[in-house]
């Protein structure tokens, strides 16, 4: 409840993106099919891009990461939080949360919650990858950008799902993509 009220107000502190962004935000939206729409803000507090809200989605970009993301960094990290949403990850990561304060005492939980949430960053990957087809050789080196950023800061512990959690799962992220091929579909089984 805590972290509801603080992510709550993160996003109320949260100033308007622009046209520019609101368009790139359509653009990806479309090119990944998803069809509901998502709020877009930029968050003075934010130390990564990050998307919060199970009923009505945001995506909080930090607002200094603005002057320093190329548009394509920008388009590759839309693509990764809109992908996120289409999985339902935001529902997901809610149930792992109240199943590990109910079952707090289970350490079983707490690493199959950890395999969780390194397997869904693998899988959105893998997403973003596809949508961006030609360009996805680009897209390690996007994340390593805005890792470089958001490391700048003391991160805050928002645990929201974005982009960069940590620089061991981030490190580990970037060596899967670049030990596989680029895969064809983003399609994952039960």
């Amino acid at each position: 409840a805590q972290r509801a009220f603080f992510v709550r107000g993160l996003v109320a502190q949260a100033g308007e993106a622009d046209s520019a962004m609101l368009d790139a935000l359509d653009h990806c939206r479309a090119h990944i099919g998803l069809r509901r729409a998502v709020g877009l803000r930029l968050s003075p507090n934010a130390t990564s891009p990050a998307v919060c809200g199970l009923l009505r989605p945001v995506i909080l970009v930090p607002s200094n990461f603005m002057p320093r993301l190329e548009p394509a960094d920008l388009h590759a990290v839309l693509l990764h939080e809109l992908a996120h949403i289409k999985r339902g990850d935001l529902w997901a990561n809610l149930a792992q949360t109240l199943l590990q304060i109910v079952y707090f005492y289970n350490p079983l939980l707490w690493l199959a919650n950890a395999m969780i949430r390194r397997t869904r960053e693998q899988a959105v990957d893998e997403a973003v990858l596809v949508a961006m087809g030609q360009k996805a050789q680009q897209y390690p080196e996007t994340l390593l950008s805005v890792a470089r950023l958001a490391f700048r800061r003391p991160a805050l512990s928002l645990r929201l799902i974005g982009v960069v959690e940590s620089k061991g799962a981030l490190s580990g992220r970037i060596r899967h993509m670049l030990g596989r091929p680029v895969p064809k579909s983003a399609k994952i089984g039960t």
